[in-house]
């Protein structure tokens, strides 16, 4: 029986390093099937559960799994983040305290609890837990990697330079650590490192084709320097990796039975028996296209000392999810509009409030930055009546390139092709103008070149809209560059079939 269990278990951590997770679940479940109180077979399956999406089942695992031996810091680190991504904010703090009060902490799980707080917006315990788990194990090349990231975010760039330069020495192959490199400061003919990414491109190609990170990061420094040829062949090869993979149904979600769907269901009625505004907090969703600038109002706000900017960790479309009973990594679709539109709002709104009051740190308003939160606006605005809406508007092709030129994490973005994310763009616009008169006088249009041209001006008309007061503090910060305005003008070659597809639509039918 035990050489059977030892052989089972083998076979299933093989199957989940290879991503085979059916292969790797059916290993443990078989496990347990003969030892039902085997723990470490009982964790992997909280794992397996968490990587689908499945966030509630894992953490129903991972409490059994605590019944027996509640003090398993790997296993709380674990459910930390499990309640993270499900949304439970205050549960994840909990639970990460839990394990912190745990005896023998290792560094992979410190570093873990790090990594949670830092997604929970608490940068300077997570940059001190970093600490601790790099004194620990000084030669992990991903732990300088976490807390590069977690400096980037305290707006610390020269901190985040050196651990990056530091996980390179200790794995020269880490290519998060290439990306977020390139990204941290615009490069210059004296300092950059076009060198070592094009041996590494090159070394890569030779191996296994290509790695888009690093192929990515080569396009950036490419760019900035002004080599514009250059940067495209770089981008080439990723691009017909991608188109591959959507010939291959990897990216399968009809946005046009989304915005479809949207517009048919989404009308005046279906927003007018919306409940009373709460007396709380004012939730603030900053929407649009991705790469648009959401991000970079969301920081600027959150300088107002009445606005919590929350990043992303309210999380409507968490708790949508959680609501409908529906996978955390099933894309939003045509099939799950349709879903929402019998689901209980006021229920919904009640749950978002209880979250943004724990997230409001006493403040009026919470902030929450997410780009595709534009395709929930509608059910947002009918849970939460007392929303307001910042649409960050860029210019079209501007917004294709650079969501062209990042890596391929968002599912219903079809980055295989400058056209077809134009096409997207497309329905993105027609939906957002059915939208707008549905809740007019709840959302405004924020220009993402007039904000960095003219900030001030934009960032009091911005507050006048909320209702607040304009502060000087909102000015703080690094200074905004103009230079990617009109960025695609330079590769205008390669872009002429998106620009195409876009000025059809402005021509109409």
């Amino acid at each position: 029986m035990e050489n059977r269990l030892q052989r089972l278990w083998q076979r299933g951590i093989w199957h989940a390093r290879n991503e085979n997770l059916e292969a790797a679940q059916a290993c443990f479940e078989s496990i347990l099937a003969r030892d039902p109180k085997h723990g470490p077979a009982r964790f992997r399956l909280s794992m397996i559960a968490a990587r689908r999406g499945r966030f509630e089942e894992a953490v129903a695992m991972a409490e059994q799994i605590l019944v027996d031996d509640p003090n398993r810091p790997e296993v709380l680190a674990h459910l930390a983040r499990c309640h993270l991504l499900a949304g439970d904010l205050d549960l994840s703090r909990q639970t990460a305290e839990r394990a912190l009060a745990t005896p023998a902490q290792d560094a992979v799980v410190i570093d873990s609890l790090a990594v949670v707080f830092t997604q929970l917006g608490d940068l300077p315990r997570a940059l001190n837990l970093f600490d601790q788990a790099i004194a620990r194990q000084p030669d992990q090349a991903s732990l300088h990697y976490n807390r590069a990231i977690a400096f980037r975010g305290d707006g610390q760039p020269e901190e985040a330079e050196r651990d990056l330069e530091v996980c390179l020495t200790l794995n020269p192959l880490h290519s998060k650590a290439h990306w977020a490199l390139a990204g941290l400061h615009r490069v210059t003919p004296e300092h950059n490192h076009l060198d070592r990414l094009r041996r590494l491109e090159q070394a890569t190609a030779a191996a296994n084709g290509t790695d888009e990170l690093v192929s990515l990061a080569l396009f950036k420094e490419l760019d900035d320097l002004g080599k514009n040829d250059e940067a495209w062949a770089a981008l080439t090869p990723i691009l017909q990796r991608r188109r591959a993979a959507a010939g291959q149904g990897q990216h399968g979600t009809d946005t046009d039975a989304l915005f479809g769907a949207l517009i048919r269901h989404c009308d005046a009625a279906f927003l007018a028996p919306a409940a009373l505004a709460s007396q709380g907090q004012t939730p603030i969703f900053v929407i649009g296209m991705p790469r648009a600038g959401i991000a970079l109002l969301g920081r600027q706000l959150g300088r107002h000392s009445q606005v919590r900017a929350s990043g992303t960790r309210v999380g409507f479309a968490r708790q949508l999810r959680r609501q409908l009973a529906i996978s955390g990594m099933r894309p939003f679709d045509a099939a799950m509009v349709e879903a929402s539109l019998g689901t209980d709002f006021a229920a919904l709104g009640e749950r978002c409030r209880d979250i943004l009051a724990k997230e409001s740190q006493g403040k009026a308003f919470v902030c929450e930055s997410q780009p595709m939160d534009f395709l929930m606006a509608a059910l947002i605005a009918r849970a939460l009546p007392e929303a307001r809406f910042l649409h960050v508007v860029r210019d079209p092709l501007d917004t294709c390139l650079s969501i062209l030129t990042q890596p391929g994490n968002e599912v219903l973005l079809p980055q295989q092709d400058a056209e077809a994310i134009a096409s997207f763009h497309v329905g993105y616009q027609a939906w957002m103008q059915h939208l707008h008169p549905l809740i007019s006088g709840r959302i405004l249009d924020v220009h993402y070149e007039s904000l960095v041209e003219k900030p001030e001006m934009v960032l009091r008309v911005v507050c006048a809209f909320l209702g607040l007061r304009y502060e000087s503090s909102l000015r703080e910060g690094p200074a905004l560059h103009k230079r990617r305005i009109g960025r695609s003008r330079a590769y205008a070659g390669p872009l002429a079939a998106a620009k195409k597809r876009l000025q059809s639509a402005l021509a109409g039918p």
